[in-house]
């Protein structure tokens, strides 16, 4: 074979090699850009979305919303966008139009506490707002907070039948719902680093029925009042919510004495003369004033 023959077919072999190397990186290249694209996540904007159904007048709680990503062509200017706002700022507001669970939130949907109309949009049509006055005692320490549900004690000095002052108290409002109490939390950390703590206000603001706003305008002439924390489970065993309607009945009363051994006993029948009165198996207790002698 000559000798040019046989330098072409050398060079035909180094340029098909080559080819098929330079093919070979070509392929392993888009591969692992291919792989690249898949397992990195397209990124996309979330945005503040109701978690649940967000009725008009609810006090937005934190578990009420949530970020969800949304698609680009479908935002709008009105939506709450992660990294322009913060998501702790709303907890607290008042839903003013109703949201349904799934849908943004917008700014026009919330009135901030202390805003023009914020009470007018908590309250539940046909209930009325009554600020009572709180202290550091009587407020749960600053950890009661609007939505909450609270029980109504009064506190007070009653002069028995025997002319002895003693002192009660009673539980003389049932699951009222706090719409705004004047409680303010330091957000600056302490001189050692530990957690801000909450500065009591003086006054709390519950949503009550017309009825109720009277009665407690005499409680609060009456004695010193005491707010008390219900869960939010409500008072059943199985844990499901009780119903939320406020509810006047006293509940509960506790004298001096069932608190010391050391003052007597109070006998609230002591003056009075009981009847009882059998109607077939239903018994009734009647209490009648004993006249002068007996």
């Amino acid at each position: 074979m000559p000798m040019r023959s046989i330098i072409l077919v050398i060079v035909a072999i180094v340029l098909a090699g080559a080819t098929a190397l330079l093919a070979r990186s070509l392929l392993s290249s888009n591969g692992t850009d291919q792989q690249t694209a898949i397992e990195k996540p397209a990124e996309s904007t979330k945005v503040l979305v109701a978690a649940t159904q967000l009725g008009i007048g609810k006090i937005i709680a934190r578990e009420d919303f949530q970020w969800q990503s949304w698609p680009d062509e479908r935002l709008h200017d009105s939506y709450l966008v992660n990294g322009l706002v913060n998501a702790e700022e709303f907890v607290g507001h008042v839903v003013r139009t109703a949201v349904r669970a799934g849908e943004p939130i917008t700014r026009a949907q919330l009135v901030a506490p202390g805003a023009q109309g914020f009470l007018a949009a908590a309250l539940t049509p046909g209930m009325r707002a009554v600020t009572v006055p709180i202290n550091n005692i009587s407020g749960v320490a600053g950890f009661i907070f609007p939505g909450d549900r609270v029980d109504l004690i009064m506190n007070h000095e009653i002069t028995d039948s025997e002319g002895n002052n003693r002192t009660a108290s009673e539980t003389v409002m049932e699951n009222l719902r706090i719409l705004a109490i004047d409680t303010r939390t330091n957000n600056a950390p302490s001189e050692d680093g530990t957690a801000p703590s909450p500065q009591v206000g003086s006054t709390a603001t519950l949503e009550v029925t017309p009825k109720i706003a009277e009665k407690i305008t005499v409680v609060t002439s009456i004695g010193s009042l005491t707010l008390s924390l219900r869960s939010l489970a409500g008072d059943s065993e199985d844990g499901t919510l009780a119903s939320f309607a406020p509810n006047d009945a006293v509940k509960s009363h506790t004298w001096d004495a069932d608190v010391s051994h050391l003052l007597p006993t109070v006998d609230p029948n002591k003056d009075k003369n009981m009847v009882h009165l059998s109607r077939g198996e239903e018994i009734s207790v009647l209490a009648f004033p004993k006249e002068s002698g007996q």
